[in-house]
């Protein structure tokens, strides 16, 4: 959805906060003219914190053909809101360790550069239609490029390419 000349209207939410539900809706329309309806349904839970789920709907209205999907647990993302967390040093996240197992489970942990806290992270992708193919996604950085250790997987998921059709749903579920 991030192509040049990609356009998108129609966009709604909804918030349930009793059931901790977001829903989203809204539609894209790409450089040729191709339009996809998405819905999102996001998942937090106050009595489980640790617990998160996102839902993806995607309808292709006027087109069909091959849909990319990517599902990656991202260790270098920060948090630089607050003056309090713009002091800390970045990244303020070390990775430890990553893996996968396709076709649909990844897993990182991290840990706090200052306090060592560990901090693992887990998430299954499942995609109906099932995809076509599955491959790793993995975003390796150097640990020191003054040394020749080996890089260190900062991001780890899967690439999923599903084959669409116009009307038909393509749903993509995360937890």
């Amino acid at each position: 959805m991030g192509e040049p000349g990609t356009i998108v209207s129609d966009h709604r939410s909804r918030i349930d906060l009793r059931r901790g539900v977001l829903r989203r809706f809204f539609d894209v329309t790409d450089a040729y003219g191709n339009i996809t309806s998405v819905t999102e349904r996001r998942l937090v839970s106050m009595a489980t914190p640790h617990l998160c789920a996102i839902e993806l709907v995607l309808v292709p209205r006027n087109w069909e053909g091959t849909v990319e999907l990517r599902s990656v647990l991202d260790g270098s993302v920060t948090t630089s809101e607050t003056v309090e967390e713009r002091l800390l040093p970045h990244p303020h996240l070390e990775p430890e360790a990553s893996g996968v197992d396709l076709p649909d489970f990844s897993w990182i942990v991290m840990s706090t550069n200052q306090s060592k806290v560990r901090v693992a992270t887990a998430a299954r992708t499942v995609v109906q239609p099932l995809p076509r193919s599955a491959a790793v996604h993995r975003v390796t950085i150097p640990v020191d490029p003054s040394h020749e250790e080996e890089p260190v997987t900062v991001a780890i998921g899967h690439d999923l390419v599903v084959e669409v059709g116009a009307g038909a749903r393509c749903t993509s579920r995360r937890w």
